[in-house]
């Protein structure tokens, strides 16, 4: 897509197939909605039938979606529709055009009544949503949060950034086919879409229920620094030791892996990978970067990197990708993560606006 004029460059991006999110929602819901809306129902539909919660009532359990690119913006197709109508708008479409349309699908179609809204903070908006649901549990707001990250591409979404030159350029030849030994290697961004959700609780709460509980998030911290690159690589390294001091044994039990946001851009890969040397020092820890599998997901990928560790602690395993040097290589075989690493996780979210976050998700087993 998005080809450079005159060239045989095209980039990579994965999509997601519109018609697959229409299939277990109600009619009206798909006729109406969003694709970004769709996927974020959807996935907040089965992270909720998994949770059990609704046998005990929805009434205080709220949402919350993290979404950079799609969600908060006039979808183009819509904006088209309202700037040159043909005869009169329907009060539906018109609603595409409001920002937390998607949030509101998403109560609207599982009956949530509780707290909602939408962040969007670019590539760190689902970490942030995770941490403003915290705060909306701890503070009495709601008993449980649907916590969703969802990413939708657009032709303008796609174009922007292709005019920016930060994709990554595959060759191809004249039968369509890859060729990526005409083209010199170029780091860039592999663009994917989608979502994923998790249910946000009370761990008391929860245990009391019978709840399956997957994880527990032991700590988020979150910076901001978008001045130097000495600075940034501090405020990373920073972000990241919140985490650790967490942990009671820095070993190669209590602490697992780090699922890195590397995403195959130059300058932001290089400040993680310095921040990480300055803090581990000669430590040997297992690194994932999810993104050279999902790709860039932008304001979905803290909750695709956590969901990732969830099934990681329950599958007692997890891909283990080498740090990416120049580019992200999705074609690249993984290895596994050793089963006794499996019981934490920190996962980073970094966004070159310069929003830097850190989550620490744990088994039970690790603070017991």
């Amino acid at each position: 897509m998005a080809p450079a004029q005159g060239s045989n460059v095209r980039v990579r991006v994965s999509l997601a197939d519109e018609q697959e999110f229409s299939e277990g929602l109600d009619p009206n819901t798909s006729r109406y909605a969003t694709k970004l809306s769709k996927m974020a129902a959807l996935a907040g539909k089965e992270a909720l039938d998994m949770s059990g919660m609704a046998c005990h009532g929805l009434k205080d359990v709220g949402a919350l979606v993290g979404t950079a690119l799609s969600g908060t913006v006039f979808r183009e197709s819509v904006c088209s529709a309202l700037s040159r109508p043909t005869g009169r708008v329907s009060p539906l479409k018109a609603s595409r055009c409001v920002p937390n349309e998607s949030v509101g699908t998403i109560c609207l179609e599982l009956g949530l009544k509780g707290y909602n809204t939408i962040v969007s903070s670019f590539a760190s908006s689902s970490v942030d949503a995770l941490f403003q649901a915290s705060l909306a549990i701890v503070t009495g707001k709601a008993r449980a949060m649907l916590v969703v990250g969802a990413e939708e591409l657009s032709p303008f979404v796609i174009e922007s950034l292709w005019g920016m030159g930060l994709l990554e350029e595959i060759a191809v030849d004249g039968s369509g086919q890859s060729s990526s030994s005409n083209l010199p290697q170029k780091q860039g961004l592999c663009l994917g879409e989608g979502a994923a959700a998790v249910l946000l609780e009370d761990a008391d709460s929860a245990l009391n229920r019978g709840a399956d509980i997957l994880g527990f998030i032991e700590e988020i911290s979150i910076r901001s620094s978008s001045s130097s690159s000495i600075k940034r690589v501090r405020m990373m390294a920073e972000t990241i030791m919140d985490c650790l001091d967490r942990v009671p044994v820095v070993d190669d039990v209590l602490l697992g892996y780090i699922s890195a946001n590397a995403n195959g851009d130059r300058v932001m890969d290089g400040l993680e990978r310095n921040a990480l040397r300055r803090l581990l020092g000669q430590k040997s820890l297992p690194v994932t970067a999810l993104k050279r599998a999902l790709g860039e997901t932008f304001g979905a990928a803290g909750l695709f990197q956590l969901v990732s560790a969830l099934c990681g602690f329950k599958n007692r395993g997890a891909p283990l990708l080498e740090w990416p040097g120049q580019k992200v290589d999705a074609e690249a075989p993984p290895t596994v993560i050793s089963e006794h690493r499996m019981k934490s996780a920190i996962i980073n979210n970094f966004s070159p606006m310069g929003n830097y976050s850190s989550v620490l998700l744990t088994t039970k087993e690790v603070f017991v």
